[in-house]
């Protein structure tokens, strides 16, 4: 069986982005909270810093982009509710696009 990547922990900061983004999916409000400028005012940031935190977070699996939205990954979701499995991650991931 091949072992899966383990991401690092996420910082204060992340974890607010990162809370934000799955918050945004779990009350059905992704397509007009998750976009990187209204994440930014509502973090009290600017898009451009925004967008630095976003590419890390990237880098590390636990968001995607597209179309300057802000997409949560399974280790995201396994991040904000550690008992959920991959099957219902990627099930709650599917909706979305």
């Amino acid at each position: 069986m091949a072992r899966t990547k383990v991401p690092p922990p996420l910082t204060p900061r992340a974890k607010e982005l990162v809370t934000l983004v799955v918050n945004s999916v779990a009350l059905g409000t992704h397509d007009d909270e998750a976009e990187v400028g209204v994440l930014a005012k509502e973090m009290g940031t600017t898009p451009a810093r925004l967008e630095s935190l976003v590419r890390k977070l990237t880098e590390q699996g636990y968001v995607t982009v597209k179309s300057n939205f802000v997409y949560p990954t399974v280790e995201a979701l396994k991040a904000q509710k550690p008992s959920i499995t991959d099957k219902e991650a990627k099930a709650v991931l599917r909706r979305l696009r």
